[in-house]
């Protein structure tokens, strides 16, 4: 085999190994991100409710990662002041709060997904707060 041969040998070796360091690099970074637990949209809501408990005086929202840093979604809870507690107010304010959410897409879900959730779980998020200020 001649020299140029070997080095051209030498050369894809060298190669193959330096992508299978990066393949493998990767491979590491993908499973880490899928073992860590990060949240996809967290929620939190506390509300004051009249004295016989059919309206909202007062209520506050706030959305996490959906966004660079937490979000106090004020109009949110501003939505629900003074409005009787029904499914219909509370889905007002949770999409209030879906359209306040800036998510990304990435791995754990596509943006899309993110402002559904919000949603989702701040109609949830109000109607266990409502239930726990009845109580």
């Amino acid at each position: 085999m001649s020299d140029s041969r070997k080095q051209d040998q030498r050369t894809l070796m060298a190669k193959a190994v330096r992508e299978l360091r990066d393949l493998r690099a990767r491979v590491r970074d993908l499973e880490a991100a899928q073992t860590e637990p990060i949240a996809v949209v967290g929620v939190g809501a506390s509300v004051v409710l009249s004295g016989d408990k059919s309206s909202f005086v007062s209520a506050r929202i706030a959305v996490g990662a959906v966004a660079p840093t937490p979000l106090f979604v004020s109009a949110a809870g501003e939505a629900l002041a003074g409005e009787p507690v029904s499914d219909e107010t509370i889905q007002r304010a949770a999409d209030i709060a879906r359209d306040a959410a800036r998510p990304i897409s990435d791995m754990r879900g596509t943006a899309e997904y993110r402002k559904h959730l919000t949603s989702v779980l701040t109609r949830r998020v109000v109607q266990g707060a409502v239930q726990r200020a009845k109580e």
